[in-house]
């Protein structure tokens, strides 16, 4: 596998993990915002979009930002949903699940159109 895919993996699972620490830090943030400024996740999560950031701009040096993209957003969708029915007992409707579906269509016909 090219070092880019794997940059791009990379990107994606720094993204997903970014969006799930919001989560869990929204569910439990305080009203002020002094709390809201020293509280630890906020930081960890905004460290995880930093390093997210690093490995798609790398990823970026060699694919094509018109099939990258659409990866890198797609499958984070696809694995934020999934773990958040997982972790945070999310529940998704028939209608939901087959845009799930489409998704992961979109993202093979995009990545095979190279």
């Amino acid at each position: 596998m090219k070092i880019q895919y794997i940059y791009l993996m990379l990107a994606i699972v720094f993204n997903t993990s970014a969006n799930l620490v919001i989560k869990g830090f929204a569910a439990k943030q305080s009203e002020t915002l002094l709390d809201l400024m020293t509280n630890i996740p906020l930081f960890i999560a905004a460290a995880l979009f930093g390093i997210n950031f690093i490995f798609y701009t790398k990823a970026l040096s060699v694919i094509n930002i018109s099939i990258a993209y659409p990866i890198v957003v797609g499958f984070s969708i696809v694995l934020i949903i999934a773990s958040s029915m997982l972790l945070f007992n999310e529940r998704l409707s028939m209608v939901q699940s087959s845009g799930i579906g489409l998704i992961i269509v979109g993202i093979i016909l995009i990545f095979y159109r190279m």
